[in-house]
């Protein structure tokens, strides 16, 4: 792609999506996968979420939030540039910065481990209503889950012992545990299911509870093509378990409660249900692994050791116990 050789200024923006005139931008967040995080600016016209990637939009993320949008799911407007774009495009140093943008939306993000069964109910019916979202089956193509294996996690390990991580001894002792993993999650995924289109990122700091009640979903860049049951357990999972504490099963079925009053159809499979929440895990290590070695390291102190921490052999117990709350 061709660099865009435009710098980024507070006039570009404006003028580039039609925002009226700038009052004031502050730096407002920062998410764990996203270093520019979210500029927060203040116009004539209103306040806007300014987001900014390092890498392009992803087209089927573009796709569901488009589709989320138009079906009136309770998310932020976004907003599109006066070429017509979903996003405007500029220069820092070698490389081109995508930036998209939103109206902001006032309230309060949902914490990590957060867990109220009346709260999980709603957010099991949003579930339901983006898994419905009218997007062509023709576009919902994922990429199959690929396995570091034995080589690959060994070369990770090796990058980081020569980079001198202070986790390195502990990555390379957990290798096994981790291929054992994903022999076990290779073995057991089934693909006799279609596909939905899902936001993927449905954890609690990506739901803000706004003044009146209501619920809004934001961060729709991880959108895609989803197994609805797993998807269904993996967030029925997330929003039941509060820190340091297994699930509660009393907000693990009212979240799939809610799925099924909104039109959702969830039928348990087992410990089948939990395969992409293992996928995820391993992703989210190797993710943080590959990033911590590079010239980019992440931003968030020890999140690395704490994943290596909650590397554990695979118990088929465990995984039954568990997946036994899903079976309402």
């Amino acid at each position: 792609m061709l660099r865009a050789n435009i710098e980024f200024s507070i006039d570009w923006l404006t003028h580039t999506f039609d925002l009226g005139q700038p009052y004031s931008i502050v730096q407002a967040g920062r998410g764990q996968t996203n270093r520019l995080g979210v500029l927060r600016l203040e116009t004539s016209i209103g306040s806007f979420a300014i987001k900014q990637f390092e890498q392009a939009p992803k087209q089927i993320a573009l796709l569901i939030e488009e589709a989320a949008h138009k079906t009136g799911f309770p998310m932020p407007q976004p907003r599109r540039a006066i070429d017509g774009k979903p996003y405007g495009i500029y220069t820092k140093g070698a490389n081109n910065i995508w930036v998209r943008v939103y109206s902001w939306v006032e309230g309060t993000p949902y914490d990590w481990g957060f867990v109220s069964p009346e709260v999980s109910t709603q957010i099991g019916k949003l579930l339901a209503r983006i898994h419905a979202l009218p997007v062509s089956s023709s576009e919902l193509k994922d990429e199959p889950w690929m396995p570091l294996g034995l080589f690959g996690w060994e070369q990770l390990a090796q990058t980081a012992m020569a980079k001198g991580m202070d986790w390195a001894l502990s990555l390379q002792n957990k290798i096994p545990i981790l291929v054992e993993w994903e022999e076990y999650i290779l073995s057991s995924t089934v693909s006799d299911e279609p596909v939905v289109p899902s936001q993927r990122d449905l954890h609690p700091p990506n739901v803000i509870r706004c003044f009146d009640g209501n619920h809004v979903v934001v961060d729709w860049d991880a959108a895609g093509p989803m197994n609805a049951r797993e998807d269904v357990a993996k967030f029925a999972l997330v929003w039941a378990t509060p820190p340091g504490q297994p699930p509660q099963q009393d907000a693990v079925r009212a979240f799939i409660q809610g799925y099924r009053e909104a039109g959702g159809c969830f039928e348990s499979r087992g410990i089948l249900d939990l395969n992409h929440q293992a996928r995820t895990r391993l992703w989210w290590l190797a993710y943080n692994v590959r990033r911590d070695v590079s010239d980019s390291p992440g931003f968030v102190p020890d999140l690395t050791i704490a994943l290596l921490s909650g590397v554990h052999p695979l118990d088929l117990e465990v995984l039954k116990r568990t997946a036994a709350l899903l079976e309402i």
